[in-house]
């Protein structure tokens, strides 16, 4: 009895066991050895770099991608990999432009507030290039120029028919004083010489020039009556400006950059962490400015595709866009900035190319007032990116940089501001509409209360479509492919002189 006990309690453990057998799991791949596992591919984490406006939500500014359907687009790069070969490859994805979209009395006292933002390890540093603009022209008065003084009974010198003055020497007269060509452009004292030195109005010194004078002193010769005693000296005036004096705009707020006409933040990324740098733009009003052209850097004459100089009219609404056009178009923005060469043809050959330092390029008859040879470093406010030390930036341009500081994305920022109140709607997508006249909401001049105060006009604060007035050529020799519009601001004059293309003390 007690072994049968025995027994059946084995039984009974051997029972359970082989049941607890039966519910174990096996491995498929024990099951059948000819059957291999493949683990899932993993999904590329993707990566970003943005801009976001932290600005107060009250302000209702409204920051969105430029072109057709992008109104409510994030300003973004997305992408599952980021590289310069994608950046130069893909630029659709990786270089994209945005608006900031803003009311023009909101912007106007409070500045505006965003940030950049990118995901771990996608970019090795971050980049930053504020909006910028030549607020006087610069140049270099770099010339000669001939003093002449007459001793009393000295036979008026032949050379100029005039004495006591200061001459700009014509670049056709070989030699002075032993010639009979006239010299043309008069000059009235030693202040006009440097013509790119402000100071006088309590502007900036932008003249980096040397000019030489020329003083020649004529006498009477008691030894030959009807003949003059010539003595001549040379001298040297360094004007002592710089063409970075001219420059302004929110460049000037970035500490690291406050000396320099154009240049870009560098800011280190933290390995493993993702970024966000907070930037902001100054209200203009804090400034002591009258106008909204410090923070907006919008021209809606140059922004365009369609540009056609046959039916572009001054005084048509369209200004030389499409009013449906949706597609921002950078390179014309860019065309500008660097078109620091570009304008009249002093000769009139139809090159449309001219240099001032070259004195063959200057006709008198046509450049009679101010004969002087020179090369302005800027014929307009946005122009001069080729110039060294007169650089502007018509963008707010953001660069994620690679460890070597090359760009693996850029986004770049157009702030506009609107005369009336606006909505996030389809119409942010155009170029402007101006066309809707007494309805327009970015550009409006209409009295809104019938002109009792300084608040009554729709457009209270001036932007630079409101300074820069854009005029076709004067002449017929203009190249089909050519744009004058977008680079010779209105009273662009036949000079080498332009300073009421710039707005001076007039932000």
């Amino acid at each position: 009895m007690k072994n049968g006990s025995k027994t059946k309690t084995y039984s009974v453990i051997a029972a359970l066991l082989l049941l607890a057998s039966c519910n174990e799991k096996v491995n498929p791949s024990l099951q059948d050895s000819n059957t291999t596992t493949t683990p899932p591919p993993a999904i590329a984490a993707e990566q970003y770099f943005r801009v976001v406006n932290t600005s107060d939500t009250l302000l209702d500014y409204h920051l969105h991608k430029t072109g057709p359907g992008n109104y409510n687009s994030k300003c973004e790069v997305t992408a599952p990999a980021f590289s310069t070969a994608l950046y130069a490859g893909v630029p659709s994805t990786y270089d994209v432009t945005c608006f900031f979209e803003a009311e023009e009395l909101a912007l106007f006292f409070n500045g505006l507030e965003w940030k950049v933002e990118s995901s771990a390890n996608t970019c090795e540093y971050i980049g930053y290039t504020p909006f910028s603009f030549h607020q006087y022209q610069p140049g270099n008065s770099t010339r000669t120029i001939v003093q002449n003084t007459c001793q009393p009974g000295a036979v008026t010198p032949t050379a100029t028919g005039l004495c006591d003055r200061y001459y700009q020497q014509n670049a056709l007269i070989a030699a002075l004083p032993n010639t009979t060509a006239p010299i043309i452009g008069e000059i009235a004292d030693d202040e006009e010489l440097c013509r790119f030195d402000y100071s006088e109005q309590d502007g900036p010194n932008c003249d980096d020039g040397v000019i030489t004078i020329i003083k020649n002193d004529y006498s009477p010769d008691p030894d030959a009556p009807g003949t003059n005693l010539v003595s001549s000296t040379t001298t040297k005036i360094n004007c002592g400006g710089k063409a970075v004096n001219c420059i302004n705009g929110p460049i000037k707020d970035v500490a690291s950059l406050s000396e320099f006409s154009v240049g870009t933040e560098i800011t280190k990324a933290n390995f493993n962490q993702a970024m966000s740098l907070p930037y902001e733009v100054s209200s203009p009003i804090s400034k002591d400015y009258l106008s909204n052209m410090y923070a907006s850097n919008y021209m809606r004459q140059c922004s365009g595709v369609n540009y056609d100089n046959d039916t572009y009219d001054i005084g048509a609404p369209l200004l030389g866009f499409n009013p449906t056009q949706t597609t921002f178009n950078s390179t014309l923005i860019d065309l500008l900035s660097k078109n620091w060469r570009r304008g009249y043809d002093h000769t009139n050959l139809g090159t449309r190319l001219f240099d001032y330092s070259d004195s063959s390029v200057v006709n008198p008859a046509r450049f009679s007032a101010q004969n002087e040879v020179v090369r302005p470093y800027a014929n307009s406010p946005h122009s001069g990116r080729s110039i060294a030390g007169s650089n502007t930036s018509p963008f707010y341009n953001f660069y994620c940089l690679n460890k070597a500081q090359d760009v693996k994305a850029r986004i770049r920022i157009v702030v506009r501001e609107w005369d009336r109140a606006f909505a996030v709607d389809p119409i942010m997508e155009v170029m402007s509409d101006v066309y809707n006249n007494t309805d327009s909401l970015m550009d409006n001049s209409f009295d809104e209360l019938g002109n009792l105060d300084i608040y009554d006009s729709f457009n209270d604060k001036a932007d630079w479509d409101d300074f820069l007035l854009f005029l076709t050529p004067v002449d017929d020799v203009v190249p089909t492919n050519d744009i004058p519009a977008c680079q010779i601001p209105y009273q662009h004059s036949l000079e080498s002189f332009s300073r009421s293309s710039f707005p001076e003390g007039s932000l």
